[in-house]
């Protein structure tokens, strides 16, 4: 099946407006203990959203197809205090954190 002209402009133009549209911030960080080494299994939460995720072996973590805005992190480990920050992510971009 082939697009007319008309067909395909529409259909370019659906991709253009999902791609200025579709929130596509990310938060990517890293935990790390007071020696600097990546701290494994980390609990981070966005509190506005309730999205939560563990770290890696090597202290690192991912939150991605977030909207542009503010963000409160929480981030639990028994190897330290509770920690909370405040982020501004921006579409598009990607927010880099380190904790420590």
């Amino acid at each position: 099946m082939f697009l007319t002209d008309e067909g395909m402009n529409y259909f370019l133009s659906l991709i253009l407006f999902a791609t200025i549209v579709y929130p596509q911030a990310c938060i990517n960080g890293m935990v790390k203990n007071s020696s600097g080494n990546g701290v494994d299994g980390a609990y981070i939460k966005i509190v506005q959203t309730g999205e939560i995720t563990l770290t890696n072996s090597d202290g690192k973590f991912l939150f991605i197809n977030l909207l542009e805005g503010k963000y409160e992190i929480s981030i639990e480990h028994v190897q330290f205090e509770t920690k909370s920050m405040i982020l501004k992510t921006i579409n598009h971009k990607t927010t880099k954190i380190n904790i420590e």
